[in-house]
């Protein structure tokens, strides 16, 4: 109940409406977007935590979070999962039934 009251506190200070700016001045990774293969987690005592994920090429890009952070990062993760239509469910959640595939059209999956 601390956890659920903690995310939606995070939530609320949280801008979600703003779009991305796409014109960017810096692009410190490059022009390419970034694949991720693998990424690193470490909690601090303080309630920081420290999010490392790598490239291939070992490019990587650090975030360290506080709680309010990190949650509303969540939350913006969960819904890429959501509206990327790949089948994956966030932890927490319950899947939805499966569609009647003799009816949908073809999927392609990234």
């Amino acid at each position: 109940m601390v956890a659920q009251s903690l995310r939606d506190q995070a939530k609320q200070s949280g801008d979600f409406q703003s779009p991305f700016d796409e014109n960017a001045k810096e692009r410190p990774l490059g022009e390419q977007p970034m694949l991720v293969a693998s990424v690193d987690l470490k909690h601090h005592a303080n309630g920081q935590v420290d999010i490392v994920w790598r490239d291939a090429q070992r490019r990587d890009l650090s975030l360290s979070l506080a709680h309010d952070l990190l949650h509303n990062l969540l939350s913006l993760m969960q819904q890429a999962l959501q509206e990327s239509e790949w089948g994956l469910v966030a932890p927490r959640e319950t899947p939805s039934p499966a569609p009647d595939e003799s009816r949908a059209s073809p999927r392609i999956l990234n």
